[in-house]
Parts: structure tokens; C-alpha cells; sequence
């Protein structure tokens, strides 16, 4: 039985995304398909996803009607695809000793645009030691894109090229793990799946597809695999328990030049030696697509850390442009800005360009070009009012912008925390019912402090 496993179902949770920043480009614009090999493009992330990541793409039509003595007469013109929309959530996780980046550090960084190492000092809201190393993020723009690569169940390719980060979400609250949800946007969206292989030609090193052209795609990596879930090994000649990744160089119809990954020649000449000249499909012999792992490549792969509770939150409201040293300071065992919220939420939105749909590339995809010029990053918290935090909410009227941060810490044990601080936010009440007590709502809007010199100084995210 040719095949037999391409009949099965996928299982749609077993997924595993692969993110890389793309660095090349065809001559109309269009972002390569990235393969990540030993000798790859630079550092890849193998990052973790609370739902499969749902990547879809539409076309862009014009209908037009024309007269005459039919009934039907609408015909179609073909404009554009579409550029694939995508959100997707991570649960941020710390590994390593202080200081070190989150796992999802690829992420966040497309998010904000800037990651340096944090160089302030201040006391921490814990009131332990100064704090000497830390990673920061802060807002800068970066028209660069990103791929996301998916393998889903180890037979389908899923992939995103031109993708940008087009804003995020934080939502923080008395219960689960503290996450970020991430919105994307790309220029095209590709599939392949695994498909038998009828016919293969070492001296041109070829190999014949069962519909290929749809199948595969140039710059893929693929096995050759058989029936026993044996892989083509160059080495021995034969299938093995693992073996060779290969690389579709280019597709002329069905039919794939194949190289090995890296883009070194291949020998396909020993394929199956133990029955040359078969039918490959009555062998069984597919094409499955492949992604090296982090354990495989060095890459970074976002299991291993701890997840946060988000619970483990304190909110600091204090004077407009006040310092992170003055929005933590205590008198005696109690902090002086420390407010007792019951919620949290911050949104970014780019709210993002996209000119490049507009000029004539020849392409049915469109260039991926963003521009992003009018970034806005509101929230909202929630509190329970008491009589004596009553004066919070004149307070706000009166003086109506304030400073505020935000620190989430592990754990009262823990040297890890992750700090958002924002020197200047404007604030509106409103009061709402808290399950029987007297409560109110607090929106937040981020606005640019009077003395600031860049973007960085107005917004800062650090991971200690």
C-alpha cells in the first residue's frame, strides 16, 4: 500500500512554529522562503503558541457585468491576494538567571521595534538590590519582516513570508499565566504536504511529484521517506532511521531539481538501491517537508522556561514624569504609589500602512512594504474602591495625566520580575458594579512626556 500514512487525519495541535527574519528579497520585491539549515540565515526561533496559528489568505476580485441577450454576464478580473491578517497568543516564559531575555524575546521584539540592555539603576519594588542587568524594550520603528514556518503533525508546511508585527495586546488579571497576544500581518501565505513520488533521475537530480506544483514549493526543505517511516540516508544509500534533508532548488511543473539543504549538490543515485529502477510510488516513497528543530540546529526553542502568573501583579499611579526610583520609593514597609487594581490591560496598535498593495509589481502578491507612523498604545485597569483610595479618583480629574507601571514578578522569592513603565499616560473614570461593591474603571491612553529626548523614554519594557 503506497503511502499508507497520507490518509490519515493531521493532528492540528501538533504543530510547531518556526519564526526567522527574512534577509532577501526577488527582483520585484517578494520575500524569499527561508529554509533553516546548519549553515542558515541567522538565529531562528522555535517558539511556542497557546492555539495552532491560523494562517489563511484571500483574493482580491473585480466584478464586472457586461450587456447583452444572456442572463449571465458577470465575469471576474483577478487584482490582488489579499494580505493574510493573523493573531496569535505566547504565554511569556523566563529561563535563565537575571537578567536574561524571555523566551518569546524574538517576539517582542518585532512588537516594540528596540531591545538594548537595560543601564538605569533602581532599587527594586521588592526593595532587594539594585538592579545591573536587564533587557529593555522600547518602541522604534523597523520595517523589517519576518516568516512564520509551521509544521503541522510532521506532513504539512504551513508558511507566512512578509510578515510584520502590526501591533499586541497584554491582558493581566487575578487568574492564568501572564500572556501576549501578537498581530501580524503578511504578504503571502504557502502550503505543501507530503505527496508520493513517481519517478527519480540522479543524473539531473530530479524528482517527480505526484502534483508537485501545488505540492512543494522552491526553497522548501523535504525527506524522502517510504512506508516504514524510513528516511533516504545519502550517506548509506538506502533508507534509514533518519537520513538526508533536501532542498526543492527550483519546480518545473511536478518535477523538482533537488539539492541537498544547504544548496550543495546531492546524489540520488543510491535512492532505494535495494529495488532500483521500481515504481516509486508502489514503493511508497513521498516527499514529507521538514524543519530542523532547535535540538537539530541551535536555535532557540521556548519550552523550557518558567510560565508567570499573572496574579503576581502590583499597579504604581504617581505624579506625571516621575522616575521608576520615585513610582517605587516606600515610606516605612509601604510603597507610596502602589495602587490596589483588580485588572490590567494594554493594546499597541501601528496602526499600519500598507502603500505597497498600490504599485504595479507585476505580481499578484503585492511587495511586502509597511509603514507604520502613528503608533498608539492604550489600556485599562479596574479597582475596587475604598473610602480612603476615593481620592484617586479626584486625583485623576484634576491632574489627569499620571505616571504608571506595572510589575509582574514571579514570585516574592524570585530575583525575576517583567516592569512596563510609562512616565507620562492620560487618564478618564468611570464607575462600574464589582459583584456588589462600589467600583470604577480606569482608561489609560500613553502620551509623550514634556522632557523627553526619543521614543524610548516614553515607553519601556524591562525583563530583569
Amino acid at each position: 500500500m503506497a503511502g499508507a500514512y497520507l490518509d490519515q487525519f493531521l493532528r492540528r495541535r501538533s504543530s510547531q512554529p518556526i519564526f526567522v527574519k527574512e534577509v532577501s528579497r526577488t527582483a520585484t520585491g517578494q520575500p524569499n522562503y527561508h529554509t533553516v539549515h546548519t549553515s542558515g540565515v541567522g538565529n531562528f526561533y522555535e517558539l511556542v503558541t497557546v492555539e495552532p496559528i491560523d494562517l489563511s489568505q484571500s483574493l482580491n476580485f473585480s466584478d464586472i457585468t457586461e450587456i447583452g441577450d444572456q442572463l449571465l454576464n458577470m465575469r471576474s478580473v483577478l487584482n490582488y491576494a489579499e494580505r493574510s491578517d493573523n493573531s496569535f497568543e505566547m504565554l511569556m516564559k523566563l529561563s535563565g538567571s537575571a537578567g536574561a531575555a524571555p523566551d518569546e524575546d524574538f517576539m517582542l521584539e518585532q512588537l516594540f521595534g528596540k531591545k538594548t540592555t537595560y543601564t538605569g539603576n533602581f532599587t527594586d519594588h521588592h526593595g532587594g538590590a539594585a538592579v545591573v542587568s536587564a533587557t529593555e524594550y522600547s518602541f522604534s520603528y523597523n520595517g523589517g519582516t519576518f516568516q512564520i514556518a509551521q509544521i503541522v503533525d510532521n506532513y504539512m508546511l504551513k508558511v507566512a513570508n512578509g510578515t510584520y508585527c502590526s501591533g499586541g495586546s497584554m491582558e493581566i488579571s487575578r487568574e492564568g499565566a501572564f500572556s501576549t497576544t501578537f498581530n501580524t500581518r503578511s504578504s503571502q501565505i504557502r502550503f505543501a504536504g507530503s505527496s508520493l513520488v513517481t519517478a527519480i533521475d540522479s543524473t539531473t537530480n530530479t524528482v517527480t511529484i505526484t502534483n508537485g506544483a501545488y505540492a512543494v514549493f522552491p526553497g522548501m526543505q523535504f525527506q524522502l521517506t517510504n512506508n516504514d517511516a524510513q528516511v533516504w540516508d545519502a550517506t548509506g544509500g538506502a533508507f534509514a532511521a533518519s537520513g538526508s534533508v533536501l532542498k526543492v532548488a527550483s519546480m518545473n511543473g511536478d518535477v523538482a531539481t533537488v539539492t541537498a539543504d544547504d544548496g550543495t549538490a546531492v546524489d540520488l543515485a543510491s535512492v532505494d538501491s535495494a529495488t532500483p529502477g521500481a515504481s516509486w510510488a508502489a514503493d511508497g516513497v513521498c516527499v514529507v517537508p521538514f524543519i530542523h528543530t532547535a535540538d537539530t540546529n541551535g536555535g532557540v526553542i521556548a519550552n523550557c522556561g518558567e510560565v508567570v502568573p499573572q496574579g503576581s501583579a502590583s499597579i504604581f499611579l504617581g505624579p506625571k514624569d516621575a522616575s521608576m526610583a520615585t513610582l517605587f520609593q516606600k515610606t516605612g514597609s509601604d510603597f507610596d504609589y502602589q495602587f490596589l487594581g483588580s485588572a490590567f490591560s494594554l493594546t499597541v496598535e501601528k496602526n499600519l500602512g500598507d502603500p505597497g498593495v498600490q504599485e504595479l509589481t507585476g505580481d499578484i502578491y503585492p511587495a511586502p512594504v509597511y509603514v507604520a507612523q502613528d503608533y498608539s498604545v492604550t489600556g485599562s485597569m479596574s479597582m475596587i474602591v475604598r473610602p480612603k483610595e476615593a481620592y484617586r479618583l479626584n486625583k485623576a480629574l484634576d491632574e489627569f495625566e499620571q505616571s504608571l507601571a506595572i510589575v509582574i514578578a514571579p514570585s516574592t522569592m524570585s530575583t525575576r520580575k517583567i516592569i512596563l513603565f510609562m512616565p507620562r499616560v492620560r487618564l478618564s473614570f468611570s464607575s462600574q458594579d464589582v459583584e456588589g461593591a462600589e467600583g470604577a474603571n480606569i482608561d489609560w491612553m500613553l502620551t509623550r512626556p514634556a522632557n523627553c529626548v526619543d521614543d524610548s523614554e516614553v515607553f519601556k519594557m524591562i525583563v530583569i
